[in-house]
C-alpha cells in the first residue's frame, strides 16, 4: 500500500506539488588547475511539496552549525545528502522561475529526513543563484525594505545607542 499516494492527494489541496529540476551530483571532474567542478545528472518536471521542518529537525540542524534558509521538501524518488564513500556532495533541487516564492530558488540536500522506496522526505537549505542575489546596500530589494539592517549594521547601531545612553548629557 503506498500511503505517500494517498496522502499527497489530501495535503496538495491545501500545499499544491511544484514540478522541479532534481540535479543530482555524479562527482566531479578536475580542472586543468586541480580545482573540482561537481557534474550532475538533470530531471526535469519532478513533483515536489516545500513545507517547514518539524521542531527537532530544526534542533538537528542547529546542531550540525546549518546556517540559513532551510525547509523540509518532499519528492517521489530517492536523493542523497553527502555520502563520502561514494565521493559525492549534495543533490541540488531548483525551482522553476516565477513571482512567488519559492519559485527561482535553488535548494541543497543536506539531511535526509525519510527514505522510503518511492518517496523521500530531505532537509534543504537555500542557496545562492544568479537568479537569486544577495541583496546589497543600494539594491532595489533593501530599499523597498528599509527596516532591514545586515547584522553588522544592527550591531553597530547597538553599540551607539549603548554609547550614547552611557554618556552624561
Amino acid at each position: 500500500m503506498n500511503l505517500h499516494k494517498i496522502a499527497t492527494g489530501v495535503v496538495s489541496a491545501v500545499n499544491p506539488y511544484i514540478l522541479v529540476t532534481l540535479q543530482l551530483n555524479s562527482g566531479y571532474s578536475v580542472n586543468q588547475d586541480g580545482t573540482r567542478t561537481p557534474t550532475y545528472i538533470y530531471q526535469q518536471k519532478i513533483p515536489a511539496q516545500i513545507q517547514a521542518l518539524t521542531f527537532d529537525e530544526l534542533r538537528l540542524l542547529d546542531g550540525l552549525n546549518i546556517q540559513g534558509i532551510k525547509r523540509a521538501i518532499y519528492l517521489s524518488g530517492q536523493l542523497s545528502g553527502i555520502n563520502r564513500s561514494r565521493n559525492l556532495g549534495g543533490d541540488l533541487i531548483a525551482f522553476p522561475q516565477g513571482d512567488i516564492w519559492p519559485y527561482g530558488t535553488l535548494w541543497l540536500v543536506i539531511l535526509v529526513v525519510e527514505q522510503w522506496p518511492n518517496w523521500v522526505k530531505v532537509a534543504v537549505t537555500q542557496q545562492i543563484a544568479s537568479s537569486n542575489p544577495i541583496p546589497r546596500r543600494g539594491h532595489a530589494a533593501l530599499e523597498r525594505t528599509p527596516n532591514v539592517a545586515r547584522h553588522g549594521e544592527l550591531v553597530k547601531i547597538r553599540r551607539r545607542q549603548a554609547f550614547r545612553g552611557s554618556r552624561p548629557e
